[in-house]
């Protein structure tokens, strides 16, 4: 399903198949080059709707970037499907490597929730199941850093990056000041709460969520278009 939202921005929804959170936005700014915000997970179901959204919308693969608001599966898990050209937060991909390259990422996770009370059995049970292990992206192209404050040209868009930790330690808003648009990714949902989590890389990922929320109170927005469920003007 295709929906247009302004001139030049699209939004599919993705669906995640058996997870709670039914469903991803993938917003897509059209220009001689496209951008991609959000994928959704490395799987088939999610891979044919966003496939079958860019064709739709008339796009070549080779002229489509993605831009990865955080590191989680259902943002970042198709990128390498559809892009050579992944936009990401360092943090947040030098973690999402580490996930997949190093044997002993998950292990040590799972030894860090036992010793914190996790019981054993369901630790294990979790980190053969999570959608980072399950769903995790192939992605062997060129990965390009993002930076707080930075300006991304794509379409009739101008992009600020804001770095907007506390849901993961590298996620990143975007916000168009003169659309006064606001792709808020998982840092901001109407229907849902976002989860804040341990991360090894984070003292208070709790204080820094409450900092990034203070940041972002200060824009002028028209309307907020959020990673999960329905967005608001």
């Amino acid at each position: 399903m295709i929906e247009k939202i302004e001139n030049g921005l699209y939004r599919i929804q993705i669906p995640l198949p058996r997870n709670p959170l039914k469903s991803l936005n993938s917003y897509v700014i059209v220009g001689k080059r496209s951008l991609v915000i959000d994928t959704g997970f490395n799987m088939e179901e999610c891979y044919s709707q966003l496939r079958k959204g860019l064709e739709e919308l008339g796009l070549e693969l080779k002229k489509v970037d993605v831009l990865a608001t955080h590191l989680h599966a259902d943002h970042l898990g198709l990128a390498g499907k559809i892009a050579k050209n992944l936009l990401i937060s360092k943090v947040d991909a030098e973690i999402a490597i580490r996930s997949v390259i190093e044997p002993d990422y998950w292990k040590e996770l799972v030894e860090f929730y036992i010793r914190n009370g996790f019981p054993e059995k369901e630790a294990k049970k979790v980190a053969k199941i999570h959608p980072a292990v399950k769903y995790a992206s192939e992605f062997s192209g060129e990965i390009v850093f993002l930076n707080d404050r930075e300006i991304l040209e794509y379409g009739n868009f101008s992009l600020k990056v804001i770095s907007t930790p506390g849901h993961t330690p590298g996620h990143v808003c975007l916000y168009d000041a003169d659309k006064k648009i606001l792709f808020s990714g998982d840092h901001i949902l109407f229907d849902i709460t976002p989860n804040i989590t341990f991360w090894e890389t984070m003292r208070d990922s709790l204080g820094e969520y409450l900092l990034s929320l203070e940041k972002v109170y200060e824009l002028e927005v028209r309307k907020t278009l959020p990673g999960h469920r329905n967005f608001y003007n």
